[in-house]
């Protein structure tokens, strides 16, 4: 697995010291729709192992993968950070796009 940045991704990393990241998964439920998007958490410290399955280390981060990321979404060659927003600055996956589930018993 790899991590690759963009310019304005490892820029933001370095001037704001971030050192530990946490995909995870934001749901959403509406009626029988279930939405499930990847989100990026930035941690001030090393994550415990108990809700990671994966750990990806680069020269300036540790990336940590959450059990429920990989059951919804799979095990993934590449991750893309980028930065997003125009006022607020958000870290986020580029790569993965949000996955919607039925979730009504028929």
């Amino acid at each position: 697995m790899s991590v690759n940045f963009s310019p304005q991704a490892k820029n933001y990393i370095k001037n704001n010291h971030i050192k530990y990241l946490l995909l995870e998964v934001d749901t959403i439920e509406e009626g029988c729709t279930a939405i499930y998007n990847p989100n990026l958490k930035i941690l001030s410290k090393k994550m415990n192992s108990e809700n990671v399955i994966e750990n990806i280390e680069t020269e300036d981060i540790q990336l940590f993968i959450s059990k429920d990321f990989t059951s919804i979404f799979g095990t993934q060659k590449q991750f893309e950070l980028d930065l997003v927003g125009y006022f607020e600055k958000v870290l986020t996956i580029t790569n993965i796009e949000a996955k919607t589930k039925n979730i009504c018993k028929v």
